[in-house]
């Protein structure tokens, strides 16, 4: 019988092929938990696939969810009627599942839509520990939800945000982004493909006690809002090191 450390090496070399992973897995219990780390070590939940998720992985802080480092959650580019919005959707059917991912390091956001406050909080509380990476790309602004979900991450060392929208019919800029107290320590910000619609979120990174080292604005806009970039400036200036002003269009920056 080989040793316990000789199949996890025979394993390790094997970390880039699925399906080899797969074979491994079914070979015997103690092929089982090192073929599954790496099968498990980047996940991808989408809207289509999230019930799935919830009725074939058990939640819990020894399953498969444990070994995950790198995981995305992305909502359909162009969603049915039926569906409810994926963030809710997420929320609502899958918190215990997302309390199960105790080691995510990197979170990629996709299309989220920001809804409703109370509920972005508990099952996040326990993946912010860990985040390192957090990136939310293409988020739809209804409430002033965004910013409870992300001063969750206040340990979190590099953040993206890129292309916020704020539909029109949405209330006051006030109730979307009220001044917040939170003491962030990020210490790289890349707040890119803005537009005009995305420009009050810039104002309210402006306001918070940042620590940054390393910044990167992206705008659409041919103006570059000098007085909003001053003030965003101003809030780090004491620890930047390094930062990088680029014209967005239509997703690519020059």
């Amino acid at each position: 019988m080989l040793p316990q450390e000789i199949i996890d090496l025979i394993i390790d070399k094997l970390q880039t092929s699925t399906p080899t992973l797969n074979s491994c897995s079914l070979v015997s219990r103690r092929w089982t938990a090192r073929s599954q780390k790496h099968l498990f070590a980047r996940v991808v939940i989408r809207s289509d696939s999230l019930l799935r998720w919830c009725r074939n992985i058990t939640p819990g802080p020894t399953g498969v969810s444990s070994y995950t480092t790198y995981l995305a959650l992305v909502a359909s580019a162009n969603p049915s009627k039926e569906e409810t919005s994926f963030g809710l959707n997420l929320l609502m059917h899958a918190s215990d599942h997302l309390s199960s991912f105790t080691d995510i390091r990197t979170l990629d956001v996709v299309r989220w839509e920001f809804q409703s406050e109370e509920l972005y909080i508990a099952p996040f509380k326990q993946i912010a520990l860990t985040t390192r990476s957090l990136r939310i790309i293409t988020p739809v602004l209804r409430s002033s939800s965004f910013l409870t979900f992300i001063t969750l991450f206040e340990r979190a060392e590099s953040v993206h945000i890129v292309h916020p929208h704020i539909p029109t019919e949405e209330p006051a800029i006030q109730d979307l982004f009220p001044v917040s107290s939170a003491v962030i320590s990020w210490l790289s910000l890349h707040l890119l493909d803005f537009d005009d619609s995305g420009l009050p979120l810039l104002n309210w990174v402006a306001q918070l006690p940042l620590q940054l080292t390393n910044l990167s604005v992206g705008l659409r806009s041919p103006s570059y809002h000098n007085s909003l970039l001053t003030a965003l400036l101003r809030a780090c200036s004491e620890t930047l090191q390094a930062i990088r002003l680029c014209r967005s269009t239509g997703g690519t920056t020059t």
